[in-house]
């Protein structure tokens, strides 16, 4: 396993009361690193609309990467019924995704999702 990958199962088993999956967009727009159960989201859902074929990792990186120090626009969330993606870019080099399930009030949520981006940061923002 990368130390990637090692990070984001990290992401995962620290918040692992909402979080199911993550994965890991480089500057080239390649989904470079997944972990997670990404079978228990549905097919066609935020996994699709943020890792393709629907949706566009090198736009997604390309979006988050206009607002990387500008942590009132960071995280970006997206949700679709229960299920949510929380994107974060922590570093030049890559943006992440977590995908879970919310189980709380949306001001719980909320909490949650920096909670979660704290984590993102605290991992990704010194690159070995």
């Amino acid at each position: 396993m990368t130390t990637v990958t090692n990070k984001l199962h990290s992401i995962i088993n620290r918040h692992s009361d909402s979080l199911l999956c993550a994965a890991v967009i480089n500057a080239q727009g390649e989904v470079s690193n997944k972990t997670g159960d990404f079978s228990a989201l549905e097919p066609q859902s935020l996994v699709s609309a943020v890792l393709g074929p629907y949706g566009s990792p090198l736009a997604l990186f390309d979006e988050a990467s206009k607002y990387q120090n500008d942590r009132n626009m960071l995280p970006r969330s997206l949700a679709q019924g229960q299920q949510f993606a929380l994107i974060d870019k922590p570093c030049d080099q890559y943006a992440v995704v977590v995908f879970g399930i919310k189980h709380t009030s949306f001001v719980q949520h909320i909490a949650n999702r920096q909670k979660i981006s704290d984590t993102i940061l605290a991992l990704f923002s010194n690159q070995d």
